[in-house]
């Protein structure tokens, strides 16, 4: 019994402290109180930006409004109306290439293939321009052995800017270049990087291959292909 009542006393005072401790604060309670002492805070000095990086900028700039988004179009059946409509078979970059609605793109841009294996090129394409309205287009001439295509543009000439046209006999390896794309139509992508080596050979894939490549580390990603390669002046150098 005085062992008993021995365990209650102190039981009794535990149990009296334990009840007296405040409940530990939930997480909005700790949200809501340090949102009440949050204050805005200062935005750090921009530095300036260096010469390089403000030649990019402008180069940029320039050469966007030439840098266009290519789709190839064959006409099949919907299989939902069963009526006739156009199906993108493939899409890529271009550039403006003259004052006369000439667009340069790659050659497989407008290729269609079936399981893997070129079938043809197709004879309609959409060209967007970098202003986001949408031209029909026709393929007018290309080259199978150089991977290009030339596209005849129906948009109003005086939205058509052409790029400045370089020479890729000029590079020099270690110099730096500029990749923009236009992929997918997401609006324009730039990469920097330097020629990394020049003359070099590459497979099509097609029994055949491209010679005097220009080799460069600025990175090309899907839906780049056909776009412009630039000098640090904005020329055109390749593709």
């Amino acid at each position: 019994m005085i062992r008993a009542a021995l365990i209650a006393l102190l039981v009794l005072p535990l149990a009296a402290q334990t009840a007296s401790k405040p409940a530990p604060p939930t997480e909005d309670a700790t949200i809501e109180r340090f949102r009440a002492r949050a204050k805005a805070r200062a935005v750090a000095p921009q530095a300036p930006l260096g010469a390089e990086e403000r030649n990019i900028i402008r180069r940029f700039k320039e050469a966007k409004p030439s840098v266009v988004y290519v789709s190839a179009i064959v006409k099949g059946q919907d299989p939902r109306t069963l009526g006739i409509a156009k199906i993108p078979t493939g899409t890529g970059t271009g550039f403006v290439w003259d004052d006369w609605g000439h667009i340069v793109t790659n050659h497989h841009v407008i290729t269609v293939e079936d399981k893997g294996l070129r079938i043809g090129e197709v004879q309609e394409v959409e060209v967007t321009l970098a202003d986001g309205k949408t031209y029909k287009g026709r393929v007018i001439g290309v080259s199978f052995a150089y991977d290009i295509a030339v596209i005849q543009a129906f948009a109003p000439l005086k939205d058509m800017k052409a790029i400045p046209i370089g020479r890729s006999r000029d590079l020099l390896v270690g110099q730096s270049v500029l990749a923009i794309g236009n992929p997918f139509g997401l609006d324009h992508s730039l990469t920097k990087g330097v020629i990394s080596a020049l003359s070099r050979k590459i497979d099509t894939g097609y029994n055949s291959s491209i010679l005097n490549a220009i080799q460069t580390d600025a990175a090309v990603n899907p839906g780049n292909s056909g776009g412009p390669l630039l000098d640090s002046g904005g020329r055109l150098v390749g593709m």
